[in-house]
């Protein structure tokens, strides 16, 4: 039996034994549940499954995604000669012919399946909208199109657990790390269009939508390079912004001098943050370190000499006004600039 059904369960009810006996009577799968610290009072549900799956468990609840990674490792002890590892949720959610159609494309050679839903019919106005919003940020910051980042019907080759192993998340989030992470290392994420199932208008869910929600985003933007290059420009602004103003407003230093200051220091702290923090380059620290300084020159030379100065000579806009508008106006090319030419990738030539 190469394949292995991994179904995360807390506080299931009669929904798991039913998608369990099903899978059961298909014959030629392994059946692994893992209990997410449902506690005792589930313990009869879970002693239904005797005789038909694999159980495993633990007694404090940890989160979908600890179940999962808790799933994986266990699937290498237990099922060492697994090829595939099919993930379904255990509310009833999935269909037998979608979880066997996902587990089709493995054995066609694909290394990781999404389920994906097609959300018609009866679909609750939360989880239709919801996924609509995720999708848009995530194919908007991740620069990956994805028609159903939340579906919990993956397929897997069982060559990927260790990696899927090292992958940060305990929860809901988890799943949106898996598809940020295989999405950056470029392996390709096919799709298998599934039926969309609310049993009792999704009721039974244990999704949290404001805490899963602020940690689903809270990975979608931390593995966005946009969205990690405007928290550091906005942090470089802000080392800007202040010394600027102390040495100039407060200490009684020169403009032109203040603004040379703070813009050394803003830039030295962003160059080391854009480096190792938001692209993550690997080609030569020095000749980086050149072009950036060349490139930071010609953009404070416009910006905080150029725009900055004629804004506050020649305009009744207040100084520190002056100094935002400055700012955004050289954004948008200075992430190109940087992206392209200094942090570019090992190996990748200029365009």
């Amino acid at each position: 039996m190469e394949t292995v059904i991994l179904i995360p369960a807390y506080k299931p009810d009669m929904a798991l034994i039913h998608l369990v006996e099903q899978l059961k009577n298909v014959g030629g799968l392994n059946i692994l549940v893992v209990d997410d610290g449902s506690g005792s009072e589930f313990a009869p549900v879970f002693a239904k499954l005797s005789g038909m799956a694999a159980f495993t468990g633990y007694e404090i609840n940890r989160g979908k995604g600890h179940a999962l990674k808790h799933g994986f490792a266990s699937v290498k002890e237990f099922f060492p000669d697994a090829k595939y590892i099919v993930t379904a949720d255990a509310d009833g959610q999935h269909k037998l012919e979608d979880i066997l159609a996902v587990r089709e494309h493995l054995i066609k050679g694909e290394r990781f399946v999404i389920g994906a839903r097609r959300f018609t019919g009866k679909v609750p106005f939360r989880s239709k909208f919801g996924n609509s919003i995720t999708q848009f940020v995530f194919r908007y910051l991740a620069k990956t199109k994805v028609s159903d980042t939340q579906t919990g019907l993956r397929g897997f080759s069982a060559e990927l657990i260790d990696e899927l192993l090292s992958i940060p998340g305990e929860r809901y989030e988890y799943e949106t790390y898996m598809l940020l992470h295989f999405s950056e290392i470029g392996q390709h994420i096919a799709e298998c269009p599934i039926a969309t199932v609310y049993e009792n208008n999704n009721e039974c869910s244990h999704f949290h939508p404001l805490r899963d929600s602020i940690k689903i985003y809270r990975a979608i933007f931390s593995f966005s390079k946009p969205a990690k290059f405007v928290i550091s420009s906005f942090f470089a602004f802000l080392i800007d912004f202040f010394l600027l103003f102390g040495l100039w407003k407060v200490a009684g230093i020169n403009q032109y001098v203040s603004i040379g200051i703070a813009w050394f220091v803003s830039s030295l702290v962003n160059f080391l943050v854009n480096r190792y923090l938001v692209f993550k380059a690997k080609n030569p620290i020095v000749p980086a370190f050149i072009e950036y300084y060349l490139l930071a020159l010609v953009v404070m030379l416009l910006k905080s000499y150029g725009l900055f100065v004629l804004l506050t000579k020649f305009t009744p806009i207040p100084d520190s006004l002056c100094k935002i508008i400055s700012e955004i106006s050289f954004f948008v090319l200075n992430y190109i600039a940087q992206k392209k030419l200094i942090f570019r990738k090992k190996g990748v030539n200029r365009p």
